[in-house]
């Protein structure tokens, strides 16, 4: 797949699938991997399905939306912040305010979280992997993608 993407003009080979995707540094301690197509969502979509047979969701961001999103994680504005604990979800959408202000009442402390547009800031105090503020629960919570 990342070689069908790339043959299709995208600017750096990459794939969720790929263990070896290539990463951006754009601060000393905040590392993620980076993508850039000429083709939007469902041009995309359409691509790893005809490559994969198996529908994947696309989001998008661009990198000054990255950027944005990194400088303002409001984790960050935490005193002595781990940022190897930290994590964004990204939202396919906007969720309506209902879902909002009802996602709320979760609490699975020590791990944390804060929706903000959409993006859901996280922080995962044992890791991601042992989290419940997993993609699936604000899908299902906020009713949109992630």
């Amino acid at each position: 797949m990342v070689w069908t993407l790339t043959a299709l003009g995208s600017q750096i080979p990459y794939s969720f699938m790929s263990t070896n995707a290539p990463v951006v540094p754009l601060t000393p301690q905040v590392w993620f991997p980076v993508a850039c197509f000429a083709y939007d969502k469902h041009q995309i979509e359409k691509i790893i399905f005809e490559t994969c047979q198996f529908q994947v969701p696309v989001i998008i961001r661009t990198i000054p939306e990255l950027k944005k999103i990194i400088s303002e994680n409001p984790f960050l504005k935490e005193k002595n912040t781990e940022t190897e604990k930290l994590h964004v979800t990204f939202l396919s959408e906007v969720p309506d305010t209902l879902n909002s202000s009802a996602i709320l009442k979760y609490d699975y402390a020590p791990d944390k979280f804060i929706l903000k547009n959409k993006e859901v800031f996280i922080f995962c105090n044992n890791g991601y992997g042992n989290t419940k503020l997993s993609n699936p629960f604000f899908e299902h919570k906020l009713k949109v993608g992630a």
